[in-house]
């Protein structure tokens, strides 16, 4: 991952063959709530390019974000 503070606005991208994610989004299966609501599964959102705020610090990325190799 690599982080661009010299851009407006900021932003990180992805290194070539892996794909970003945030590190709280996971895969979560389908399943019945309490009330007998169905929840629909979830499949974590991937990217190759963030747009970050003005205030962002690299410190912050590997905080935040997680990088996977892409699945082919």
């Amino acid at each position: 991952m690599q982080f661009f503070d010299y851009t407006e606005p900021k932003m990180i991208i992805a290194d070539r063959g892996k794909k970003i994610r945030n590190k709280n989004d996971t895969y979560k299966k389908e399943y019945i709530d309490e009330y007998g609501m169905k929840v629909n599964e979830h499949i974590p959102y991937y990217t190759t390019t963030i747009f970050v705020s003005e205030n962002f610090k690299k410190e912050d990325m590997d905080k935040i974000y997680i990088e996977e190799e892409v699945d082919e």
